[in-house]
C-alpha cells in the first residue's frame, strides 16, 4: 500500500514538471536561490579609489565656487549696508541656517578681533583667527576650507566645512564629511603633500590629501545587494511552501490524508533542516540576526533568527492543516472508548502546548537583549519589531493548533452533553496537573489554555469561514496573555538585573573619571608652572591643589574630595589617624598594594577600601630638569562626595571606547557603611541608617516601600547597599498590550482573508449586518485617530511648554542668584573666569544644568562645563541669532534649538545686569539632559493613550456586533419566513407588536401571504385543469402513435386471409411479432406515467453508500462491453445518507443506464463511480466517456417528456431530480458532445459535521 501511494506521489510530482504554473513556480525557485547566491556572493567590493579622488576633486572645486559666490556676496552686501546688515535679524537667521544646509559659516575679523560670526559651530574666536586665505584648517570640531577677502582693515571670511572630525567619537558626535561630497566617511585628511592622494584648488594649488588609513577599510559590502538577496531567498523559500502545498493538497483531494500531513511536515523539517544544519541561505545566517547578540537559549535556538524561522515555518504547518480542517475524516470511524481517549490525548496537547508557548516566551525575554517595553514606541528597533512578531506567530500558531484539536474533539463526540463531560473532565484534570508540575505561571497556562476553547462558542455554519468578530476578541484575549506574561518575565529579568548591578556598584570603578585622567595625566606630568609651584614651595598643598583644581580637576571632578601630600623620598610623616610616623612613600606604596586595582593609567589607582564610596589615588611625580630625578610625589586622592543626585555627565564628551553604561536609568541606590549611609544617588530620599529597613540578613532581599521596589545588597557585616525603582503604574505594566494586539490584529486579518481565499469563499460583498458592523467600528476608529492626534499634538506641546517653563524658571532663579553676588561688579573679564568656573559649577549642582556665561560683545566669560568650548565643540562666542534677538531686538529671555553634533538642545538665554543697570553679561542655560526625560513622558502618555483606545475599539467592535444583531434580527425573521414561503402551501405569518418601521413591513408581509394563499388556489386549480389537459392530450398523442401500426397490420391480415395468401403462416408470425411490439410499447408507456404520476411514499432508512453502490453496480456485471469502476474515501468508516432504498436504487439504475446508452453498440462502455465527502453532504459523480449531450439539449434535459432517444417518455432524468431534491438534495450535470456527461449529485450526510 505505502508502495503503491509513493509511486503516485512520484508520478504526480513527474506530471507536476510538465503543467505550465508549475513549470513556472520551479523555475522561480530555481531563478531566485540562484540570484540569491550570486548577488550574494558579489555583495562585497572593492573602491576605486582614484574614481572617489577624482569624484571628490571636482565636489570640491564646485564647493568652492559656491562658496566663493558667498563670500562675494557677503563682501558687497557689507560693502553696501555696512555694519547695519550684521545686526539684520532675517539676514543673521539666514546665514545662520547655511551651516545646516551648506556646512558653509561667514565671519568677519579685523587683525586681533571677530568682529562677526554667522554661527557658532565653526570654533574660532579673538584669539583664534585664520591668518592665510583659501587654506584648510582644522578647527577643534572638523576640517574647514576657509576663503577670506580683504577690504581695508577687515577680512571677510567663509568657511566651508569638508569632513566632521572629533576628538571624541559616540552617538552625537560622527566623523562624516559633507553631505555634498561622494565619498566614504574612512577618508581621512593630511596636510602633507608627500603621502595619499592630493587634492587641489580651483588654482590648481595644493590644499590637502586624502589618506586610507588602512587598506582593509576599500573592501565594503553593499547593504542593498544584501537586502536583495534576502529577498530572493524570501521568495524562493515561499516557492517552496507554495509546492509543498500544491503537494498536501493533491493528497487532500484524493482522500489520502495522512499521506499529505506526512509530505507537508516532512517538506517543511526538511527544508528547515537543510537551512539549520548547512547555514544557507548565507545572506540569512550571516547576519547579525542569526548570532547570539541579541538571542540565544539552547542549541536549537542559537539566535533570534532561528527562532523567528521555527515559528514561521510551525505557523505554515498549522495554518495549511487549520485551512482544511473540514475536509479530514477525524474520528468517524473509532469506537466510543477510543473516541473518548483521543479527545482527551487533544486537549492535553493544547494545554502542554500554552506551556510551551509561555515558556517559550520566558526564553524570549530571559534570554534575550529585546526592550520590548514602552520605550519601543520611540526606539523602533527592528529587532524589537522582530520580537513582538515572534510572539505573535507563537499566538496564531497555538490557535491553530487549538483549533484543529478541537475540531477533533467535536468529530469524536456524537451528542453535546458527551464533548461537554469530556471537556470538563479533561480541563479539571490537566488544571490540577500543570497547577503542581507546570513550569508556566499557571494564572497564565489557564487563561491561555481556556482562551482556546473559544472555538465552541463559534456558530457552527455549513461554509468554512471564520467570524472575524469572534476572531478579533480571541487575539484580545491571547494579547492579554502576552502582556501579562511579559510583565512576569521582565521583572523576573530586571530583579536579575538589579541584583546583578548591586553587586557592581559595591565594587564599582568610575570608567569616565578613568578616561578623563588617561586624557589629561600627559599634560600634568609636563605641566612647568606645576613645576615651579611645587618647587617654589612644596608643602603649600592649599595653593597646589587649587591650581590643579582650577585647570585640571574641575567639572566632572566635583563630585569627589580632592586631598594633596606632598612625600619627598625618604620623608617621614607623623598620621594622626594611626597615631604613628611612616615613611612617606612607604605608606602609600602599602595602601596601593593592600588596596589598588589597576586602571587604564598606571598613575591613577582605584582603591578598594569598602568604605562605600569610590576611591582613586594618583601619584605625579615631580622631576628635576637636571638628571631627571624624583624630587617630590604629589599624592592625589579622590574620594566621591555624599551628594543628593549626580548632574549627569553628557555622553558628548566621551568616547564610544569607553564603557560609561551603569544600567541606573530610573534607578536609585545607596550605599550604607556601618549602619550610617555613605553615597546616594537618585530621586528617592533613604533613611539616613540602613537598620531602618528591617529586612533580614540574606544576601539579597526584595522588598516595596514609599511607591518604590527596593532591592536591599547585604555585602558584608558591615557594607549594604540598597537599589530601588519606581514602582510600574498599571498603564506601564499593560504597555506591551498595544503593539501585541496591533500584531495580532494585523495576522487576523491576513489569515481571514487566507482562510476564505484557500476554500474559494473569499468575497468583497458585505451583508447589511457587516456593513453595520463595519460602519460602526469605523466610526470610532476615525474618532480614535482623529482624537489620539490631537491629543498627541496637545501633550507634546504641553510638554514642550512645560519644559521651556522649567527652564525659564531655572534661568530667573540663577538670574536672581548671580545678580546677588555679582550685582556691584562694573564690568566682567576674563581676569573674573577662575572666580566665575567654581562658582557656575556649584549652581549647575544646585540647579541640575550647565551655566554659560558670555560678556556683552557675546564671549564667553566662564561655564561649568568649559571643555565643550575646550574641545572645540562649538565655538566660545554666543549663539549668534541669541545674542542678535538679546542685543539688537533687546529681548529680556530668549529659548529656542541649538545643536552640537546630532545633539539637540533647548538653550535659553537672559542678560544679566548689575546695580546701575548696566549689562555685564548673557546667561546661557543649555539644557542637555531634559530631551530624554521629555520624550519618556510622551512615550508612556502615548503608550497609554493606545492602550486606553485600543480598549475603546474592542469595545466598540462588541458593541457593533450586539447592535448588529439587535437591528438586524427582525430583518433576519422576515428573511428566514420568506425563504420559507412556498408557494401552494400553507405560510407562517410573522408575530410583531411594535407599530414602527419594522412592524409596518411585517404588516406587508403578512397581507402578502394572505394574498399569495388566494392566488396559490387559483393558480393550483387552473394548473390542475391545465395539467390534466395536457396529459390528456399527452397520452392520446402517445397512445395514437403505436395504435396506427397496429390497425394497419390488422386490416394487412385481413387481407391476407380473405385472398387465403400461400404465405399466411409467415404473415401471422409476423403479425404477431409486431402486435407484441407495439403492445410493450403501450406498456412501457403506462408504466412510465404510473411511476412519475404515482410516486409511492419513500419509506426512509439510513443507507451506506459504501455499501450500496456496490450492489446497485452488481446488476450490471451481467452486460456485455459495460466497465464499471467505483472510487470511494480512504478508510472503512460508514457514508451514511437518509432515504428510500428503493428509490435510490431507480436514481443508480437510470442514470448508469443513460451512460451505457451514450456509447454505440460495438464500443465498451466505461463508466465511473465516485463518491467523496464534501462539507455536511456526500457527493455522487457518474461519468461516462460517451456522444455527450448537444449544447441545445442541456437547458431541457430534465424536462418531463423531453428525450433523445426514439423510444420512452422522457420522465427518467425528470424522476431522478425529483426524488434527489426529496432527500433535500441536488443534482446537477456537465457534458462535452464527443468527450462524455458527469452528473453530480450532493445527498445530505448523516453524522457528519
Amino acid at each position: 500500500m505505502f508502495s503503491g501511494n509513493y509511486e503516485k506521489q512520484i508520478f504526480f510530482i513527474w506530471d507536476m514538471m510538465f503543467q505550465r504554473k508549475y513549470q513556472i513556480s520551479i523555475v522561480l525557485l530555481l531563478l531566485s536561490i540562484l540570484l540569491s547566491w550570486l548577488i550574494f556572493k558579489n555583495k562585497s567590493g572593492t573602491y576605486d579609489v582614484k574614481n572617489i579622488v577624482n569624484i571628490f576633486q571636482k565636489d570640491f572645486e564646485a564647493r568652492e565656487n559656491s562658496a566663493q559666490i558667498l563670500l562675494d556676496e557677503f563682501y558687497f552686501s557689507y560693502i553696501e549696508a555696512g555694519e547695519a546688515l550684521s545686526v539684520e535679524s532675517r539676514w543673521v537667521k539666514t546665514m545662520n541656517e547655511k551651516y545646516y544646509q551648506k556646512g558653509e559659516v561667514l565671519f568677519k575679523s579685523t587683525a586681533d578681533s571677530l568682529l562677526f560670526l554667522s554661527h557658532n559651530a565653526l570654533p574660532v574666536n579673538h584669539f583664534r583667527i585664520p591668518q592665510n586665505k583659501n587654506e584648510l584648517y582644522h578647527l577643534g570640531n572638523g576640517w574647514y576650507y576657509i576663503l577670506g577677502r580683504q577690504h581695508e582693515n577687515s577680512t571677510f571670511w567663509v568657511a566651508s566645512l569638508v569632513k566632521k572630525d572629533y576628538r571624541f567619537k559616540n552617538r552625537f558626535l560622527i566623523n562624516t564629511f559633507q553631505s555634498d561630497y561622494s565619498i566614504p566617511d574612512f577618508f581621512e585628511i593630511e596636510k602633507d603633500e608627500s603621502i595619499g592622494y592630493p587634492v587641489f584648488n580651483t588654482k590648481g594649488e595644493y590644499v590637502f590629501s586624502l589618506i586610507v588609513p588602512d587598506e582593509n577599510m576599500l573592501v565594503y559590502t553593499s547593504g542593498s545587494l544584501w537586502f536583495l538577496s534576502v529577498v530572493f531567498s524570501i521568495l524562493a523559500l515561499l516557492t517552496i511552501i507554495y509546492l509543498l502545498y500544491t503537494i498536501f493538497r493533491y493528497n487532500i483531494e484524493r482522500g489520502k490524508y495522512v499521506t499529505a500531513v506526512i509530505l507537508l511536515f516532512s517538506g517543511l523539517l526538511f527544508t528547515r533542516f537543510v537551512m539549520f544544519y548547512f547555514q544557507v541561505p548565507q545572506c540569512f545566517y550571516q547576519g547579525i540576526l542569526f548570532t547570539a547578540n541579541h538571542y540565544a537559549s539552547s542549541l536549537w535556538l542559537p539566535s533570534l533568527g532561528d527562532l523567528l524561522l521555527n515559528t514561521f515555518f510551525s505557523a505554515v504547518f498549522f495554518f495549511v492543516l487549520f485551512a482544511h480542517r473540514k475536509k479530514f475524516p477525524f474520528l468517524n470511524s473509532l469506537q466510543k472508548p477510543a473516541s473518548v481517549l483521543i479527545c482527551f490525548i487533544s486537549v492535553a496537547l493544547i494545554a502542554f502546548a500554552a506551556d510551551f508557548i509561555i515558556q517559550l516566551l520566558r526564553s524570549l525575554v530571559i534570554n534575550s537583549s529585546l526592550n520590548l517595553d514602552v520605550n519601543f514606541i520611540f526606539s523602533p528597533d527592528i529587532y524589537n519589531v522582530l520580537g513582538f512578531l515572534i510572539i505573535a506567530g507563537l499566538f496564531i500558531s497555538y490557535y491553530f493548533l487549538g483549533s484543529i484539536l478541537l475540531e477533533l474533539v467535536s468529530r469524536g463526540s456524537r451528542k453535546s452533553f458527551e464533548l461537554f463531560a469530556i471537556l470538563i473532565i479533561s480541563i479539571i484534570i490537566l488544571s490540577v496537573v500543570f497547577y503542581f508540575f507546570g513550569k508556566a505561571p499557571w494564572i497564565i497556562w489557564i487563561s491561555l489554555f481556556l482562551t482556546s476553547l473559544i472555538y465552541f462558542i463559534k456558530k457552527r455554519t455549513g461554509t468554512f469561514s471564520i467570524s472575524f468578530t469572534r476572531l478579533i476578541i480571541l487575539f484580545f484575549v491571547f494579547a492579554l496573555a502576552g502582556t501579562f506574561s511579559l510583565l512576569i518575565f521582565n521583572n523576573e529579568k530586571e530583579k536579575a538585573n538589579r541584583m546583578n548591578l548591586a553587586m557592581r556598584l559595591a565594587s564599582e570603578q568610575d570608567p569616565i573619571a578613568e578616561f578623563l585622567f588617561k586624557e589629561m595625566e600627559e599634560e600634568v606630568f609636563t605641566d612647568t608652572i606645576l613645576v615651579n609651584l611645587v618647587l617654589q614651595n612644596p608643602y603649600n598643598e592649599t595653593e597646589i591643589l587649587q591650581y590643579l583644581k582650577t585647570h585640571y580637576f574641575t567639572e566632572f571632578w566635583a563630585k569627589y574630595d580632592i586631598q594633596l601630600t606632598t612625600c619627598a623620598p625618604g620623608e617621614i610623616l607623623y598620621f594622626k589617624h594611626f597615631e604613628q610616623e611612616f615613611v612617606c612613600d612607604d605608606y602609600f606604596d602599602f595602601f596601593i598594594n593592600q588596596f589598588g586595582r589597576e586602571t587604564i593609567s598606571e598613575h591613577f589607582i582605584y582603591l578598594d577600601n569598602h568604605t562605600g564610596r569610590n576611591s582613586y589615588i594618583s601619584i605625579i611625580p615631580i622631576k628635576s630638569d637636571v638628571d631627571n630625578q624624583i624630587l617630590y610625589n604629589l599624592y592625589v586622592e579622590f574620594e566621591a562626595r555624599f551628594i543628593p543626585k549626580e548632574l549627569g555627565f553628557p555622553e558628548l564628551l566621551v568616547d564610544e571606547r569607553i564603557d560609561i553604561s551603569r544600567n541606573l536609568g530610573n534607578y536609585s541606590y545607596a550605599v550604607y557603611k556601618d549602619d550610617i549611609m555613605t553615597l546616594k544617588f537618585g530621586s528617592f530620599f533613604y533613611s539616613i541608617h540602613a537598620s531602618a529597613y528591617d529586612t533580614g540578613n540574606e544576601t539579597f532581599v526584595f522588598f516595596e516601600s514609599d511607591a518604590y521596589s527596593h532591592l536591599l545588597y547585604n555585602r558584608d557585616e558591615n557594607t549594604q547597599i540598597i537599589v530601588s525603582k519606581p514602582r510600574e503604574g498599571v498603564l506601564e505594566r499593560i504597555a506591551p498590550f498595544s503593539y501585541l494586539f496591533i500584531t495580532l490584529f494585523l495576522f487576523g486579518i491576513l489569515i481571514w482573508a487566507l482562510v476564505l481565499k484557500v476554500n474559494d469563499e473569499f468575497s468583497f460583498s458585505l451583508n447589511f449586518k457587516k456593513r453595520l458592523q463595519f460602519s460602526i467600528i469605523g466610526i470610532v476608529l476615525i474618532s480614535v485617530v482623529a482624537i489620539g492626534s490631537a491629543s498627541a499634538w496637545f501633550i507634546f506641546n504641553i510638554y514642550k511648554n512645560k519644559n521651556e517653563a522649567i527652564i525659564n524658571e531655572k534661568s530667573h532663579s540663577i538670574l536672581i542668584e548671580l545678580e546677588n553676588i555679582l550685582a556691584e561688579e562694573p564690568w566682567l573679564d576674563y581676569t573674573y573666569r577662575d572666580f566665575l568656573n567654581p562658582l557656575l559649577l556649584r549652581l549647575s549642582q544646585v540647579f541640575f544644568t550647565d551655566i554659560n556665561l558670555f560678556d556683552p560683545d557675546g564671549a564667553l566669560l566662564a561655564s561649568s562645563r568649559p571643555r565643550v568650548f575646550d574641545e572645540g565643540l562649538i565655538s566660545p562666542l554666543i549663539q549668534p541669532v541669541a545674542f542678535n534677538q538679546l542685543k539688537i531686538s533687546g529681548k529680556s529671555l530668549f529659548i529656542h534649538n541649538e545643536r552640537i553634533g546630532n545633539l539637540e538642545y533647548i538653550s535659553t538665554y537672559v542678560p544679566l545686569r548689575n546695580l546701575q543697570g548696566q549689562l555685564i553679561a548673557y546667561i546661557n542655560l543649555p539644557y542637555f539632559a531634559q530631551q530624554s526625560e521629555l520624550r519618556n513622558e510622551i512615550s508612556y502618555f502615548l503608550v497609554a493613550f493606545i492602550n486606553i483606545y485600543l480598549l475603546l475599539l474592542l469595545l466598540s467592535v462588541i458593541i457593533a456586533f450586539f447592535i448588529s444583531n439587535y437591528v438586524t434580527r427582525p430583518l433576519q425573521i422576515i428573511r428566514d419566513s420568506i425563504s420559507r414561503v412556498t408557494f401552494g402551501k400553507s405560510n407562517k405569518k410573522i408575530h410583531w407588536e411594535r407599530n414602527d418601521e419594522i412592524g409596518q413591513l411585517i404588516s406587508e408581509y403578512n397581507r402578502m401571504i394572505d394574498e399569495l394563499a388566494v392566488s396559490a388556489e387559483l393558480l393550483a386549480r387552473s394548473e390542475r385543469e391545465s395539467a390534466w389537459r395536457e396529459m390528456a392530450k399527452q397520452v392520446a398523442h402517445e397512445i395514437k402513435n403505436p395504435l396506427t401500426p397496429m390497425r394497419l397490420n390488422v386490416q394487412y391480415l385481413q387481407r391476407a386471409w380473405q385472398d387465403r395468401a400461400d404465405d399466411w403462416d409467415e404473415r401471422l408470425e409476423r403479425f404477431t411479432k409486431t402486435m407484441v411490439e407495439q403492445i410493450d410499447s403501450l406498456a412501457v408507456i403506462a408504466a412510465e406515467f404510473s411511476d412519475f404520476a404515482k410516486m409511492p411514499v419513500a419509506k426512509n432508512d439510513v443507507i451506506d453508500l459504501r455499501k450500496f453502490i456496490p450492489e446497485v453496480t452488481d446488476l450490471f456485471k451481467g452486460f456485455d462491453n459495460v466497465k464499471i469502476d467505483t472510487f470511494m474515501p480512504g478508510g472503512t468508516y460508514p457514508l451514511k445518507v437518509s432515504g428510500d432504498k428503493n428509490q435510490l436504487m431507480r436514481v443508480f439504475n437510470n442514470l448508469i443506464k443513460n451512460a451505457i446508452q451514450a456509447y454505440e453498440k460495438e464500443d465498451i462502455a466505461r463508466i465511473n463511480i465516485k463518491c467523496e465527502k464534501e462539507e455536511n453532504y456526500l457527493k455522487v459523480e457518474i461519468q461516462d466517456f460517451g456522444c455527450g449531450i448537444p449544447e441545445e439539449l442541456k437547458k431541457n434535459i430534465f424536462q418531463p417528456y423531453f428525450t433523445t432517444k426514439n423510444a420512452g417518455m422522457g420522465l427518467g432524468l425528470a424522476m431522478v431530480k425529483s426524488i434527489i431534491q426529496s432527500l433535500n438534495g441536488h443534482i446537477s450535470f456537465e457534458s462535452e458532445q464527443g468527450k462524455g456527461t458527469r452528473f453530480i449529485m450532493r445527498i445530505p450526510a448523516i453524522n457528519f459535521d
